[in-house]
């Protein structure tokens, strides 16, 4: 923007080049706000990258400090059930007592895939013909759990050392979707929105895990 004004600043989201222009006028005459927004919803997350978004924030979640990973089962667009890894309910954490390792990984901990699958069945929720977003490439045998669970589309956006779940959805005809990871900053304009407000002082709630 070579021929701009020397007040116009450039704004970024989760995209690598700013895609949207600032304009803020010091002189009432020339208007106090304007955005220029390219063609195209660039600021509304497609599916691929809501579903990715919340499995990355389910692994907030998981308590292994060699890796965090999140799964979310998806089927029409409904969430059927989300996952971390994390240690079987009621057991200490490797966070807590260290990580368990046999053969270079830890068995303490259950995979993100495996406690979304255990969940769903847990409620009695049938995830035959859905889809998993994942934030890591699942490891072969949490692939292989996945397929005799019905999966039929896998989405990740980085891999995993060693695994052959690749393997095994080509032969099993699964598709494999490999996306860009998408930006870890959730916009939310609490100022900005003219039917919302911050609580006010002293009313909000404690956290509860």
């Amino acid at each position: 923007m070579e021929d701009a004004p020397s007040w116009v600043c450039r704004l970024t989201t989760r995209f690598p080049e700013p895609i949207v222009s600032l304009y803020i006028s010091p002189s009432p005459a020339l208007g106090r706000l304007r955005l220029d927004f390219p063609e195209g919803d660039l600021l509304r997350p497609s599916w691929d990258e809501y579903f990715l978004k919340l499995a990355m924030l389910a692994s907030e979640r998981a308590t292994c400090p060699r890796m965090h990973c999140g799964c979310v089962l998806v089927k029409e667009k409904y969430v059927l059930s989300t996952g971390y890894n994390g240690s079987l309910p009621g057991l200490e954490h490797c966070e807590e007592v260290g990580c368990l390792i046999v053969d270079n990984h830890c068995v303490r901990t259950n995979h993100a895939e495996m406690n979304a699958i255990a969940q769903a069945a847990r409620h009695g929720v049938s995830i035959d013909g859905a889809t998993a977003y994942v934030t890591n490439m699942p490891c072969t045998t949490c692939a292989k759990a996945l397929l005799a669970a019905g999966v039929v589309r896998v989405v990740v956006f980085s891999d995993y050392k060693g695994s052959l779940a690749e393997k095994f959805f080509d032969e099993s005809g699964v598709t494999l979707d490999r996306r860009t990871m998408p930006g870890t900053v959730i916009t939310y304009d609490l100022e900005g929105y003219s039917s919302a407000s911050r609580f006010k002082e002293g009313t909000s709630g404690s956290e509860t895990h």
